[in-house]
């Protein structure tokens, strides 16, 4: 797990890349568009967007709809991809892909145990590292608990009564 100077050292580097970004536009004296960067336009979803690319400075902080180069289809802020340099959510394993890396397709052998009347999400809509609580039901002995679905993907954590 990293250390919290990890975390310290991650922010102000991300601080000082977007302060130098903020610099070199003020120093041009010109504005920056969306459409200045080449592999964010190839991503531009033309279908969804209601916006140009070539009116909307890259600071902007709307969000607009892009498609990956694997097709995936996603949502985020145009100054989180222009300055910050995030890409697709789904590529970088922050959002389930069903039937890749959901946790039905990882840990099958929860399913059995899941809580489909409690849970108002199916195990398709998680990864194994998520935080979210579910619900459970134990396939030994019945009991009902609550607990989140990392620690039973990952901490493989049991029922409680068991």
């Amino acid at each position: 797990m990293p250390t919290i100077d990890f975390y310290l050292k991650f922010r102000y580097n991300l601080f000082v890349k977007i302060l130098c970004e903020v610099r070199a536009v003020a120093n041009n004296k010109e504005k920056k568009y969306v459409s200045d960067y080449p592999h964010l336009i190839a991503e531009w979803d033309w279908e969804l967007n209601t916006i140009d690319p070539h009116k909307i400075t890259h600071g902007s902080t709307k969000h607009a709809h892009w498609i990956c180069r694997q097709k995936h289809k996603f949502s985020a802020r145009i100054d989180h991809r222009t300055i910050m340099g995030s890409g697709c959510p789904y590529c970088a394993g922050k959002l389930p892909i069903p039937g890749q890396n959901d946790l039905a397709t990882t840990h099958p052998y929860l399913i059995v145990e899941w809580d489909y009347e409690k849970n108002t999400k199916k195990p398709e809509d998680y990864l194994a590292g998520s935080n979210s609580k579910a619900s459970w039901i134990c396939r030994e002995c019945g009991n009902h608990w609550d607990t989140s679905i990392y620690h039973r993907a990952i901490k493989n954590s049991k029922c409680p009564e068991c």
